[in-house]
């Protein structure tokens, strides 16, 4: 069950990545949706696994 629960985050996380790439445009090469998605990431993450 865990596995499938990874394996749904990182098919979120990579569908949000795309969709905000789209929203937000690189700015002098750098990923900005690329960023913001992984510091929401590492926010939420802790949050969730600590309930």
């Amino acid at each position: 069950m865990t596995t499938l629960l990874i394996g749904f985050m990182a098919l979120f996380g990579g569908a949000a990545r795309l969709g905000l790439s789209n929203l937000i445009p690189a700015v002098h090469g750098f990923p900005w949706a690329t960023f913001v998605i992984n510091l929401a990431g590492a926010f939420v993450l802790p949050l969730w696994t600590s309930g």
